[in-house]
């Protein structure tokens, strides 16, 4: 049976070894699985940890995230794109972050009230 450490240490190599295999500094990838914060919250969903999907990996390695602004979905609520990178470089990562900032505008946006 595998722990959660034992998942961790594998797919912390795995991750380590593709972004440097691909000379790649991150990652990007939906921060959310849902476009709509109905169905982020189904009770069946939220309790086997459906919508952290994406995130979860990252939590349990270490590896350095952010979340960005990325536009809104059909609803009008906020979607965000999620940056991942190598261990220990959160400077790339922030880096990468900020000059997304700067050719987009999407922080300086907000859903229709």
């Amino acid at each position: 049976m595998l722990n959660a450490t034992e998942v961790g240490r594998a797919f912390r190599s795995y991750f380590s070894k593709t972004l440097s295999e691909q000379n790649l500094k991150a990652v990007a990838m939906p921060t959310s699985p849902f476009a709509t914060a109905e169905r982020s919250r189904r009770r069946g969903e939220h309790s086997r940890g459906i919508n952290a999907c994406f995130t979860a990996p990252f939590n349990i390695t270490g590896h350095p995230s952010i979340s960005l602004p990325a536009g809104f979905g059909d609803a009008g609520i906020p979607v965000g794109a999620m940056l991942s990178g190598e261990m220990h470089d959160d400077l790339t990562l922030l880096q990468i972050a900020h000059a997304y900032d700067l050719a987009t505008d999407w922080s300086s946006k907000a859903p229709p009230i």
